[in-house]
C-alpha cells in the first residue's frame, strides 16, 4: 500500500510538471507580438505563465515525497505518464491535433508503467545497509565528467552532436537527482544533508544544461535523449546504489515506456523544430523545477 501511495503521489508530481509546461506553452503563445517586457507582464497570459512556473517548481518537492514511499524504477518511469498527460492537455486545452502514432505511443507508455508497477518486488522502505554511496560518487564523477567533456568538445567544433551530448548530460543529472532523493528516504544521518544538497545541485544543473541543449540542438532530438537517459540511468542506479531488484519483465516494461516517450518527443509539431525549442526553453525546458 505504501508503494501504491508513492505511485499515486508520483503521478500527481508528473501531472503538475507537465500541466505546468503546457500552461507555460499556452502563455508563451499569448506573449507573441508583445513588444516589451512591460507589455508581457501586463498581459493576461502572465498569470497563466506564473501558475505554470509554480506547478513545475512544486513538482520537485512532490516527486521527492513520492520517492519516500516507492522505489526509483517505478517513479522514474512515470516521466512517461507525464508525457501522456501533456498530450491530453495539448489536445483538450491547446487544441492541438493528435495522430495515431502519438496514440500508440501513449498506449506503450501506459502498458509499460503497468508492467513495472504490478511486478514490483521492492519494499517501500529503503534498507540503509544496502545503500552504496561510494558507487554513487564514482558513477557520478565518471559519467558527468565524460559527458561534459564530450559536450564541450562538440560545442567547440560546432558539431550537431553538441545538443545531443548536452541532453544526455541533463538526463544524467536528472537521474542522479532522483536517486539522491530516494537515498534520503533511508534516513541515514551521515548522508542526509549531503544528499539533500546533491538534489538541489542536480536540480539546478538539470535546468541549466537543458537550456544549453535546447539552444544547440533541435527539440525533437534533445527531448528523446533527455527522457531516455533519465529513465534508464535512474533505474540502473537504483539497482547499483540502492540494491533495488528489477525483474526481466520490468525491463521490458521500461523499454516500452522509453520507446513511447522517445516517439512522442521526437514527433515534429507544425511550426518547426526551432519554434518548439524556443518554446521549451522559455517555458523552463523539460527539466524545470528540477526534473
Amino acid at each position: 500500500m505504501s508503494v501504491l501511495l508513492g505511485f499515486a503521489i508520483g503521478v500527481a508530481a508528473y501531472a503538475m510538471l507537465y500541466v505546468g509546461k503546457g500552461l507555460q506553452k499556452l502563455a508563451i503563445e499569448g506573449f507573441k507580438g508583445k513588444a516589451s517586457i512591460k507589455a508581457v507582464l501586463a498581459s493576461r497570459h502572465s498569470g497563466t505563465w506564473i501558475v505554470g512556473l509554480v506547478l513545475t517548481t512544486a513538482y520537485m518537492l512532490v516527486q521527492w515525497v513520492a520517492l519516500l514511499y516507492a522505489p526509483v524504477n517505478i517513479i522514474a518511469s512515470l516521466e512517461g505518464i507525464g508525457l501522456v498527460i501533456l498530450l491530453v492537455f495539448s489536445v483538450t486545452v491547446l487544441k492541438e491535433s493528435i495522430n495515431r502514432i502519438e496514440m500508440g505511443s501513449a498506449v506503450l507508455i501506459i502498458a509499460g508503467i503497468a508492467c513495472i508497477t504490478l511486478l514490483n518486488v521492492n519494499p517501500s522502505e529503503v534498507d540503509a545497509s544496502s545503500v552504496s554511496d561510494v558507487t554513487y560518487y564514482v558513477a557520478f564523477a565518471v559519467l558527468v565528467a565524460t559527458e561534459v567533456a564530450a559536450a564541450v568538445a562538440a560545442w567547440r567544433r560546432k558539431s550537431a552532436f553538441a545538443g545531443i551530448a548536452l541532453a544526455a548530460t541533463a538526463g544524467t543529472f536528472m537521474a542522479f537527482q532522483t536517486v539522491a532523493k530516494r537515498v534520503t528516504a533511508a534516513n541515514i544521518p551521515s548522508l542526509n544533508l549531503f544528499f539533500t544538497l546533491v538534489v538541489l545541485f542536480c536540480a539546478l544543473m538539470t535546468l541549466l544544461v537543458t537550456q544549453f541543449a535546447l539552444a544547440k540542438g533541435k527539440a525533437n532530438r534533445v527531448l528523446p535523449v533527455f527522457t531516455s537517459t533519465s529513465m534508464f540511468l535512474a533505474t540502473l542506479l537504483g539497482v547499483l546504489v540502492l540494491g533495488e531488484v528489477v525483474l526481466p519483465l520490468q525491463v521490458v516494461g521500461l523499454g516500452l515506456v522509453v520507446a513511447g516517450a522517445v516517439i512522442i518527443t521526437a514527433i515534429e509539431k507544425r511550426g518547426g523544430d526551432s519554434q518548439g525549442a524556443k518554446a521549451e526553453g522559455a517555458a523552463g525546458g523539460p527539466a524545470t523545477g528540477g526534473e
